[in-house]
């Protein structure tokens, strides 16, 4: 575990904290009861290792097997090695049915070679301590006593087994050790009682120590864990977790397994009644209104994140009790362990058990979380229920049912009961149900094993709406609020306002570029792909300004007719005509009232005069009296319109009474009629619902005319006025008020308030509470009362609903006037937008085409750079190289290796300077250089006028190595005589060359400046033929001779037998030329490559003559001009150079028109000997 926490084992009765070696006693058997005396008894036996040099140790808590679980390793001072370790195993045991027995398991493995000793200490000095035997067991028997907080004494007994205090393990072996106890403490006694009761303790100590050290220790072991799992049948599982509120799996556990821990389990009890146990365990079944509260997923003093002592965990379990006795678990509580848990599961995700099912209501705003509720009893069956989340994260309920005994029918439905009841017992893998949210909420899932219960029970929940999880997430979190959008767009104007300065700074400001720069021109082909994606950025620039543009104008348009229908709405309610109308029919009902006090005897024709002036003269009165609205503002022509409409239907009226029966009225018709009339011409009577559908603002003002009409209803109603439809009217009008009531907040409230202090609800109705308030043809009182509350009502919903319109038209116009400015805003910055997206696209182009032929010419820096690796390394090896890995040697079989160097370079360059000699090896390496480039061979290295050459590596090529370097050589000493020196134009060099054919190794030494080099004795072979060489000859190994030889293509002469430094005598051989004289026919010319000669340029001004075989060297580029023989070195231009050397051969009067003439370039005549191997096509004479 990644934090420390209590290690504790126990059982209800008892509890010992294994890390301060203590034992917890209770005092009470009342389940619920938790050990809360600390006594001074240590329970727990201590193993000392003799001769201890270090030791480690690990605990854990058991969660399934209800113990704790501790590992010494132990190394002694001779230990050699951590494989020496002496490992002690301990498990710790409070007896879950056996309340009395604990039981301490240890073993001891010793892997070393020696017998190790242990001392065993069980030291409790408070306590007094007496050997007992009983039969043939002996074991000690202590007491002690624990004073209470009370000042009453707790006796405490405990029997356990008898130890020895020194034991060896031998070498190579274990030793195991099982040590039971038994402990009985007493309730609280006074101090006369302590003799008594400790000789009842010791003998009930005795008789149950003597029958466990009888019993067999892992039988009791065994009979622990099958009843601590069977309390871990119920529990909760965590599978995800998506906030830091909801516990932690290891949470979960740790708390379950304390509460366990500190509490008994009387259905585990052997001791228990029969009718007793069946009571408990019914109790568990059915736990009626448990648990009544909130879900404690989220209560993070009920799960906490982190215990530290045992006294936490005492006050933990205390709390948990606690809570579950107030929210209706007391039966669960009673029934102990069995019920605490069964508590927990039903309080973590809100289950509660009602009156004739099971529901779940959880907060279905936590359900992005996934859990499991496993182990819930419900009528001796186990319901599983898990929240768990699809692939796109929606929550959904899976419900499984365990049977345990007779299987019983149980059923489930949804949210709401709309869809019919689902058995649940009917399919073994369970059933699956969608989280449905309700308005008002309700719980998300029913079970019970009455169908018919559940299916009533959708009629019973009135629910206004039902509506799937990820809607009502939608409603309750329905996005952003306004001031995140107004900083995004603060933010944009924020960024084009810079941009503005950057462009202000670059065309304006010091330094400033003139806004048409002059610019290199460039063809149509260039500039068109620039223009049409500049074309392309402003249109898509002013599309999405146009789309702007229009999403804010009917934004702004919708802002605006929101605004203006408040504004009616609130001029409307607030208006003199309004607030006229109101005072007119206020008095006239209280004229009515007071006509109908005493029973009036005079005629109609008497009352119609009288009252028609009474009536007549209020309307004049209240039209005249209101000079201003609710607003202040005064009153217009409209108020006088309405008087003015008002008396002339009124007279109408009373024309029409006049003629029609008067006699038959009495004052209170006529003033009742009257108001009928008023609230007609008024418009107060026309209640038009389809103003909604504008705007739900319109809601107040129906709601007035509403309040006013119902009042007046309930006057006529006690005056008995009504008339035949009257029943209609006021059910019609209650039917408006139950809507607007869910519309109109003020009116809920107001309602709310003064009917809360009124009335109070008597009875209920199958429609709507509103309708329990008062319905016709109740008493007399009551719809006295419910006319006074009406009319505190409306007063109330005036000032409220008149406050509430006020507020939400500033609101609105406060919006509309940010819109406008943000509109205003946008306008003009979008022309400087798009003018900087134009000059950005063209700076990001040019930027782009710069970044092009940077890289361009990065690539071919690149290229250049790795062209001069691969002359100094082998291509592969540079590959390696480049990727940082090792370049292991590698072992060739057969390889042709070639060393040559300058006859009498010590003398040549004695006679000339430094820069000289360099200028004379370059113009002779470049030669060489340029011909081997059309073999197949590599170079290894030069080192002065030394130059050397291997075929057949680093690239294997069979047994072709020694015939490339034949020719080769052959190329080179031929090449060699082309090459002037620069201070003795008349002389030529002379070359001298040895090869040899064997084994090699090849490899990469050292890491700065590395180099690649061969190794093995063909080197030193191959150096010795070079050193043994003759001027201007090719030398031999007679292991090369056999290589050259399969293909008999050569001539070679055999020099003999000669003495080799290092070697021996070895023969030897002269390579005279190829059989096939085309093989040589161009190497006249230095720089001829058969591979690249169609790639090259055609030389410019290339012919040059030369007579007396003379030879003329020129180097040819695009801009090159003839070098003569006695002119610098050559000269390098541009990136690519082309050199070619062409020759005119000419017979000398006297000599030989033979290769060999011109190539030997000696001045006397040669031998027989020479013309003969001169005269052989293809051969090179030598001197």
């Amino acid at each position: 575990m990644k934090e420390s926490v209590p290690f504790v084992t126990g059982n209800g009765h008892f509890l010992v904290d294994v890390d301060s070696n203590k034992l917890w006693v209770t005092s009470s058997l009342q389940p619920g009861s938790a050990p809360v005396h600390q006594t001074e008894f240590s329970p727990i036996v201590r193993w000392q290792i003799s001769g201890k040099r270090s030791e480690a140790q690990a605990k854990m808590l058991s969660y399934r097997k209800g113990s704790v679980l501790s590992t010494r390793c132990v190394l002694l001072g001779s230990s050699q090695s951590s494989r020496d370790c002496i490992v002690i195993r301990e498990e710790y045991i409070a007896h879950r049915s056996r309340p009395n027995v604990y039981v301490q398991r240890v073993h001891i493995s010793n892997p070393t070679d020696k017998a190790v000793s242990v001392e065993v200490s069980m030291d409790s000095p408070n306590f007094r301590s007496v050997a007992e035997k009983t039969e043939d067991k002996e074991f000690m028997l202590s007491t002690g006593k624990v004073l209470t907080e009370r000042k009453d004494i707790v006796l405490v007994a405990v029997g356990s087994k008898k130890l020895s205090t020194l034991f060896q393990v031998p070498a190579k072996s274990d030793h195991a050790e099982n040590i039971v106890n038994v402990i009985y403490t007493s309730e609280p006694i006074e101090p006369s009682k302590v003799d008594e009761t400790f000789s009842k303790l010791r003998e009930a100590v005795r008789r149950e120590t003597v029958e466990v050290l009888r019993a067999n220790v892992e039988d009791l072991v065994q009979e622990h864990q099958q009843a601590w799992m069977d309390l871990f049948i119920s529990g909760v599982e965590i599978r995800k977790i998506t906030d830091a509120h909801t516990p932690s799996s290891q949470t979960v556990n740790t708390t379950l397994y304390y509460i366990l821990s500190a509490s008994m389990a009387p259905l585990l009890d052997s001791g228990i009644a029969a009718e007793e146990h069946d009571r408990l365990e019914s109790s568990l079944n059915y736990a009626d209104h448990c648990f009544s509260g909130h879900a404690t997923m989220h209560a993070e003093n009920l799960w906490p994140g982190r215990v530290s002592s045992v006294a936490q965990i005492l006050q933990l379990v205390n709390l948990w009790t606690l809570t579950l006795q107030k929210r209706g678990c007391k039966v669960l509580v009673a029934a102990g362990a069995h019920g605490l848990m069964q508590g927990t599961v039903l309080s973590f995700g809100g289950l509660q058990f009602t009156e004739n099912h099971l529901q779940f209501q959880a907060d279905p705003d936590v359900l992005h979380n996934s859990y499991s509720l496993r182990g819930i009893h419900y009528n001796k069956d186990l319901i599983n229920l898990a929240v768990l989340l699809d692939s796109e994260g929606k929550p959904f309920l899976h419900v499984s049912v365990k049977p345990q005994e007779k299987p019983v029918k149980l059923y489930a439905c949804e949210a709401g009961c709309m869809n019919e009841p689902v058995e649940l017992t009917s399919e073994v893998q369970g059933h699956t149900f969608p989280v449905m949210v309700t308005q008002p909420i309700t719980p998300l899932l029913y079970i019970s094993t009455d169908l018919t219960h559940l299916q009533d029970l959708r009629h019973t929940l009135h629910v206004k709406a039902i509506l799937a999880h990820e809607d009502h997430m939608a409603k309750q979190y329905p996005g952003l609020p306004f001031l995140f959008w107004f900083s995004v767009a603060s933010l944009i104007t924020l960024f084009h306002l810079f941009l503005f300065k950057l462009i202000y700074n670059e065309y304006c400001g010091p330094g400033a570029k003139p806004l048409f720069r002059s610019k290199v021109m460039k063809t149509n082909e260039e500039t068109e792909p620039r223009n049409r994606t500049v074309r392309r950025i402003l249109v898509a620039c002013v599309v999405s300004f146009l789309a702007l543009f229009s999403a804010m104008a009917m934004d702004f348009s919708s802002s605006l007719a929101q605004w203006q229908h408040t504004e009616n709405c609130l001029g409307e309610l607030t208006s003199c005509r309004t607030n006229a109308t109101l005072q007119i029919i206020t008095e006239l009902q209280m004229m009515r009232n007071a006509c109908s006090s005493r029973e009036s005897r005079n005629s109609g024709q008497e009352i119609l005069p009288s009252f028609s002036f009474s009536v007549l003269s209020v309307v004049n009165h209240h039209c005249t009296g209101v000079e201003t609205d609710g607003l202040g503002q005064p009153c217009g022509a409209d108020l006088t319109e309405l008087c003015k409409h008002l008396r002339s239907d009124f007279l109408e009226f009373v024309n029409e009474s006049w003629s029609d029966e008067p006699a038959s009225m009495n004052a209170t018709t006529f003033v009742t009629l009257a108001i009928q009339k008023i609230l007609h011409s008024s418009g107060i009577g026309d209640v038009d619902i389809g103003l909604l559908k504008y705007s739900s603002d319109w809601a107040d003002l129906l709601t007035v005319k509403l309040l006013i009409t119902l009042q007046e209803l309930n006057y006529q109603s006690i005056l008995g006025e009504g008339g035949a439809d009257f029943q209609y009217k006021w059910s019609q009008t209650m039917t408006l008020l139950i809507i607007l009531q869910n519309m109109s907040e003020s009116f809920q409230n107001c309602w709310m308030e003064n009917f809360g202090l009124e009335l109070q609800l008597t009875q209920l109705n199958d429609f709507h509470p509103l309708f329990s308030l008062y319905s016709p043809g109740s008493s007399l009182e009551g719809a006295s009362a419910f006319i006074l509350t009406l009319g505190n009502i409306q007063n109330c919903f005036l000032s409220k609903a008149t406050l509430a319109l006020k507020m939400k038209s500033r609101d609105i116009s406060s919006s509309v006037s940010l819109k406008i400015c943000l509109l205003t805003i946008a306008c003009l910055i979008y022309p400087i937008v798009l003018l900087s997206f134009k000059e950005m696209t063209e700076w990001i182009q040019d930027y782009a085409q710069s970044l092009k032929e940077r890289t361009e010419d990065l690539k071919t820096q690149r290229r250049l750079a790795e062209d001069l690796l691969h002359q100094m390394l082998p291509k592969s090896v540079a590959k390696q190289l480049r990727k940082n890995r090792h370049v292991e040697a590698e072992s060739y079989e057969s390889v042709t290796i070639f060393f040559s160097d300058i006859v009498g370079f010590t003398a040549i360059s004695a006679s000339c300077t430094p820069l000289q000699v360099v200028e004379m090896l370059n113009n002779l390496y470049m030669c060489f250089d340029t011909r081997i480039d059309s073999y197949d061979v590599y170079k290894v290295e030069t080192i002065g006028d030394a130059y050397m050459v291997v075929s057949g590596l680093p690239e294997r090529n069979g047994d072709k190595h020694a015939d490339e370097i034949a020719k080769m050589s052959l190329d080179l000493v031929a090449a060699v005589r082309q090459v002037p020196i620069p201070h003795m134009p008349n002389k030529r060099l002379q070359l001298r060359a040895g090869i040899h054919t064997g084994p090699c190794v090849a490899g990469i030494v050292g890491y700065k400046m590395p180099r690649y080099c061969l190794f093995g004795d063909t080197v030193n072979t191959a150096s010795r033929m070079e050193s043994t060489s003759l001027p201007q000859k090719v030398h031999a190994s007679s292991a090369t001779y056999l290589a050259l030889m399969k293909d008999n293509a050569y001539e070679l002469q055999l020099r003999g037998e000669i003495e080799v430094k290092g070697k021996g005598k070895m023969n030897t051989y002269w390579l005279i030329g190829h059989k096939n004289y085309s093989v040589q026919n161009d190497s006249l010319v230095c720089h001829w490559n058969p591979n690249l000669s169609r790639k090259k340029k055609t030389p410019i001004e290339s012919n040059a003559s030369v007579g007396n075989s003379s030879i003329t060297v020129q180097s040819i580029s695009e801009s090159a001009t003839p070098v003569s023989q006695s002119e610098a070195p050559l000269r390098v231009e541009g990136s690519e150079v082309t050199i070619c050397v062409s020759a005119q051969v000419e017979n000398r009067a006297g000599s030989y028109g033979t290769l060999g003439s011109m190539m030997g370039g000696e001045e006397n005549p040669p031998s027989p000997q020479a013309h003969r191997e001169a005269s052989l096509p293809g051969l090179v004479p030598h001197c």
